[in-house]
């Protein structure tokens, strides 16, 4: 490598240092770059994780209000009637592809689970089983998803 350097002419060898330099800087650059775009991303994922945490604050206002107004008995078997009526229902909404699970449970009410839903289409079923069967909500595990208005819910609801 020696021998190669001291055969260049000193123009060549001043070309050669100018380059290396010159790759330097730009490799340098590069990296500066890459982290500045780093940290904007970085921004960006707070903005939206801020974003998530006011809907979802939003949200829990919005569940907190639905306090269980009716307080009937209905059996197991009168239960089980109006889950098999609600599947029928969610099947024609947009909400019939996050289902996971609707049935009945041993206390008189209802489970429904969903998977990576959209809230909005959560609330508008709710607010229609509240109007429609006088459902409520008495339970809710709601898991914000990777997307903003995206959620994994699994809620209890009695008539």
């Amino acid at each position: 490598m020696k021998d190669t350097w001291q055969q260049l002419t000193p123009n060549e060898q001043r070309m050669t240092v100018a380059i290396s330099i010159l790759l330097f800087i730009v490799i340098a650059l590069s990296a500066w770059l890459m982290l500045a775009n780093s940290v904007a991303d970085l921004h960006a994922q707070v903005r939206q994780r801020h974003q998530l945490l006011v809907f979802m604050q939003q949200a829990d206002a919005r569940l907190s209000g639905h306090s269980a107004k009716k307080s009937s008995q209905n059996s197991h078997g009168d239960m089980l009637a109006l889950a098999a009526t609600l599947q029928t229902d969610i099947a024609t909404m947009p909400l019939a592809a996050h289902l996971v699970q609707l049935r009945p449970t041993e206390n008189n009410t209802l489970q429904l689970s969903v998977k990576q839903a959209s809230f909005s289409q959560l609330m508008d079923f709710l607010t229609q089983a509240e109007e429609k069967y006088g459902l409520q909500v008495t339970a809710a595990n709601i898991k914000h998803g990777e997307q903003i208005g995206i959620v994994d819910a699994t809620l209890e609801m009695s008539a």
